[in-house]
């Protein structure tokens, strides 16, 4: 569904681009938009497990990647020919998963443990600055505060345990990128954006023990979009 609706984006996205020489009035970027996005992200959630006893630490790293969809609105005010401020909010939902396994200790063909991490969805709060090339193309960057629902499944063929975890973290984004007025209100962008959701600690069963998960966690992903500006 998500690489569907990736690949109609797409082409939309190609459809409007070509229409940009029809755009004969300013657009103005003073004002409230809405937008919707697609793309596609990787992930790093680095599982850590510290010592248990006389057991070594484990560690393992999870690259959540696949597409994404997603909606944003906000307000950007144009404070002079050239310079832009805006606010602005965004949800994303993923298909984003990866698995970690290990191996006995004492068998290196017997599966141990598994670790497998999915990001799910994301909402985000943005500051905006930005500076217009020309009357049609804004150059901007972002960031603020976003929080990630993370799903974690854990399986110990040892403990004969298996657990799993849906939690929200919090951390920062920032990112940059390019909007370019293709047909009246319309404009269309392409993005980057680097996220990092800091660190969770998660208390189970793994590696044959009882003890904390840390998971560190942070995102890289492209993303074009079409948004109207009002």
């Amino acid at each position: 569904m998500i690489f569907r609706t990736f690949q109609t984006l797409t082409l939309i996205f190609l459809i409007t681009l070509s229409l940009t020489s029809s755009a004969q009035d300013k657009i103005n970027w003073t004002g409230p938009y809405v937008g919707f996005d697609a793309g596609y992200t990787v992930g790093h959630d680095k599982n850590f497990e510290p010592p248990f006893g006389i057991q070594p630490a484990w560690s393992g790293e999870t690259k959540p990647k696949g597409g994404l969809i997603g909606m944003s609105a906000g307000y950007d005010d144009l404070l002079s020919d050239k310079w832009l401020v805006g606010l602005g909010t965004e949800f994303k939902t993923y298909s984003a998963d990866d698995t970690a396994q290990q191996y006995k200790s004492t068998d290196p063909t017997v599966l141990c443990c598994t670790i497998k991490s999915s990001i799910k969805n994301k909402f985000s709060l943005l500051a905006k600055a930005g500076y217009l090339v020309d009357d049609k193309t804004l150059l901007y960057v972002n960031g603020g505060w976003a929080g990630a629902q993370v799903k974690r499944n854990y399986m110990d063929t040892e403990f004969d345990y298996v657990d799993s975890y849906k939690n929200w973290q919090d951390g920062w984004t920032i990112g940059l990128g390019s909007e370019l007025n293709i047909y009246q209100h319309i404009t269309a962008k392409i993005e980057y954006r680097y996220t990092d959701l800091g660190r969770k600690k998660i208390r189970n069963v793994f590696n044959g023990n009882w003890g904390e998960q840390h998971q560190d966690v942070y995102q890289n992903e492209l993303t074009a979009g079409i948004a109207y500006r009002f």
